[in-house]
């Protein structure tokens, strides 16, 4: 499957579920993954939660860096759901909205065999009048970033349905649902094989849906991508991160780049919620390059957070949590 989405959305969604990831990490930081108590309510948003999840927040996710598409889909760190689950459906640097490979096949596609390891495999497969139904698995397998040498190694499965309609050079895709009952597990080494990171990821009713099947989204057919119910665990931490209700909706401006929307609720460990939901759009040009865009975060008893992307090629935001401005978030040189 290889769903396709604009890389310069990944980024900023990317951004987006850091800061989130923040805001979770107020008042309990990690914990499980577990569905939360019937005793869960709203959480209140306070500076000196906010505050306590900045140094663990961008030990994770690089905010003050230069990232072009083609890196987006290098990030690995807790924080970043939306970049890992890219780099196991094959997500990202994609424009068309055309058919995967792999989906324009009536039969069964080989394996594949990882550059230092172990197999990417179809366990299941169909493909009738333009629909595949498959399970996609990974055993070990094993991919070597070619600047840095590090290695990842992705394990685990996902269910998956690719619904099209047959076209001259294959069907043209208008949907994709998939889920992972299991989850899926990706570790990162570095070239003398020291584990950097270990995560798993599990998610129900990822639903992908094209805006316009065969070419690119518009504002009046945009595109979108959204799970009912996901969750990252950091195994090294063992810190989970969790949604429920994640949208993100996206299309391409006239004048090129990415404009798009989020929405959804983040969990604390306990069990307590918040929503996200988005004040600005979040807007990117045709270089990738950051224009606008503003997240707010609500939660119990009329507290709020406000993220505010900062233009520019860095990946940064700026934070209020109840009107007043936080301070030590990163500054970006």
């Amino acid at each position: 499957m290889n769903i396709r989405t604009n890389a310069s959305a990944l980024v900023l969604s990317a951004v987006g579920l850091a800061v989130t990831a923040l805001v979770v990490s107020c008042g309990g930081g990690g914990g499980s993954s577990t569905d939360p108590p019937a005793s869960a309510k709203a959480a209140t948003l306070d500076m000196a939660g906010v505050t306590a999840g900045i140094a663990e927040i961008s030990a994770v996710f690089p905010i003050c860096s230069t990232v072009s598409p083609r890196a987006a889909a290098q990030y690995r760190p807790a924080a970043v759901k939306a970049a890992l689950l890219a780099r196991a459906m094959e997500l990202p640097q994609a424009r068309r909205a055309a058919s995967p490979r792999a989906s324009r096949q009536a039969t069964q596609p080989a394996d594949t065999l990882g550059s230092c390891g172990g197999r990417m495999t179809y366990s299941a497969y169909s493909h009738v009048n333009g629909v595949t139904t498959a399970t996609r698995a990974f055993e070990n397998y094993c991919t070597t970033d070619s600047s840095s040498g590090e290695q990842q190694i992705i394990n685990g499965s996902f269910d998956f349905v690719d619904t099209g309609t047959p076209g001259a050079s294959g069907p043209i895709t208008s949907k994709v649902t998939a889920s992972s009952a299991a989850g899926l597990t990706f570790v990162t080494k570095d070239s003398t094989g020291k584990v950097l990171t270990s995560q798993g990821i599990g998610f129900t009713n990822f639903l992908y849906t094209v805006g316009v099947p065969g070419g690119n989204p518009t504002q009046a057919q945009p595109s979108s991508f959204g799970f009912d119910e996901f969750s990252i665990t950091d195994k090294l931490t063992n810190k989970t991160y969790r949604e429920s209700g994640y949208k993100v909706t996206f299309f391409e401006p006239a004048a090129g780049g990415q404009q798009y929307t989020m929405s959804g609720r983040g969990y604390r460990s306990n069990g307590d919620y918040f929503d996200v939901s988005t004040q600005t759009p979040m807007l990117t040009d045709a270089s990738g390059n950051t224009v606008s865009g503003t997240l707010v975060f609500t939660g119990g008893n009329g507290s709020t957070a406000i993220a505010t992307f900062v233009p520019g090629a860095m990946n940064q935001a700026t934070m209020t949590v109840n009107g007043a401005p936080v301070t030590g978030m990163p500054a970006c040189k």
